[in-house]
């Protein structure tokens, strides 16, 4: 999610203590009837996708940029929307072992379109970042970029039928107690995750680890059509993930703050056109995901659960929790990144044991090996 800074001081008066910040925000709650904005408080059109303009005939007569948004709008967008529907309701009533292999088919097709595109070099030097070995090993890069391109096919073509890898005979979870060691604190729950093996699935995978309800972010698909389908699957499970926009920081530190509430949020968001994490030797970027979820997690002096998933053939997939983390600290932000280490530490190993999986890959952003 694209950072949204909080409004600023006047710089003549220095900032409260957080502790009474969070005290104040707590009476301004009671003052007004209620302990706090819960999820549910809030409409669920809330999460919808924000509108897009239509461009007009005058955007068409004005030519350039103007005539290509308009044309994209009008004709791409619905064509390529109209395939995305219609593969998606196919796609939603196969097992997941056949959605899987038309998933794996078209991704390497786009592969063969691809091969030569500016952003799968890049892809080439975060693999030798990530796994070292790789190095002059074109061989090699090859076969896990055709592995990519072919998982990257198998968890789009996996999420209209998502609700069928969530069940008991395929959903497998590792360390359970972990989220029970959390849950008995007494304080809110925040799943962090990377967009690892079948991604998609982390609502409904919360809700079988029975974390009660939570909110989410997501950053809206270019196509409108998409857009709709995957507000129409959220309402459908009750899944509030929200759209960023300017209001959206203030809700957040409201349901952190006053509401108590859950969260399941992922760290490896791309931020200003590149991936930053997890962070495979790089600095803590000063405006980050991780950053900005730390800071909440530690508002709502919530316990910081990682985990991911991993597919484990065509129907099957599990869901690993890693660790159960205090609060973060939130004194300066060099004691808040060095809970950001530690996570980064984490999610970095079970990328590179299953970096095929990985899906933003492609939005890692190095410069050329030496």
């Amino acid at each position: 999610m694209p950072a949204h800074p909080a409004p600023g001081r006047h710089a003549a008066h220095a900032p409260a203590p957080e502790g009474c910040r969070r005290a104040r925000l707590r009476r301004r709650a009671a003052a007004h009837g209620g302990a706090g904005v819960k999820v549910t408080d809030v409409p669920f059109e809330r999460t919808s996708p924000p509108p897009v303009r239509a461009p007009g005939l005058a955007d068409f007569r004005a030519g350039g940029a103007a005539r290509r948004a308009f044309l994209r709008y009008h004709v791409t967008d619905r064509l390529t929307g109209v395939a995305q529907v219609g593969l998606y309701h196919v796609l939603s009533v196969l097992p997941p072992a056949a959605a899987a292999a038309i998933g794996a088919t078209l991704g390497g097709l786009v592969a063969r379109l691809d091969w030569n595109r500016p952003y799968v070099e890049f892809m080439r030097r975060g693999m030798v970042r990530i796994r070292p070995e790789l190095k002059g090993d074109r061989a090699g890069q090859d076969r896990l970029l055709r592995a990519w391109f072919r998982n990257a096919g198998i968890v789009r073509a996996h999420y209209p039928c998502i609700r069928k890898l969530v069940t008991p005979e395929r959903l497998t979870v590792h360390n359970r107690e972990i989220m029970e060691e959390a849950k008995a604190t007494g304080k809110p729950v925040y799943l962090v995750l990377v967009h690892l093996g079948n991604w998609e699935a982390a609502g409904l995978g919360a809700g079988v680890l029975q974390l009660g309800t939570f909110f989410g972010i997501y950053e809206p698909q270019p196509n409108r059509y998409q857009n709709r389908l995957i507000y129409r699957l959220r309402r459908r499970h009750r899944l509030h993930a929200f759209p960023p926009d300017r209001h959206l920081p203030a809700l957040l530190r409201r349901f952190a703050c006053q509401g108590g509430e859950n969260a399941v949020l992922f760290l490896d968001e791309v931020r200003d056109a590149e991936n930053a994490f997890p962070l495979f030797g790089r600095p803590v970027k000063a405006s980050s995901n991780l950053r900005f979820v730390l800071k909440l997690a530690a508002l709502a002096e919530a316990r910081v659960v990682p985990c991911h998933f991993v597919r484990e053939g065509a129907g099957h997939i599990s869901l690993r929790l890693l660790a159960h983390l205090p609060p973060p600290a939130r004194s300066t932000n060099a004691e808040a990144d060095a809970t950001g280490h530690v996570l980064s530490g984490l999610f970095e190993a079970a990328i590179r044991e299953n970096l095929e999986q990985w899906y933003m890959l492609k939005d890692m952003r190095l410069p050329p090996q030496e």
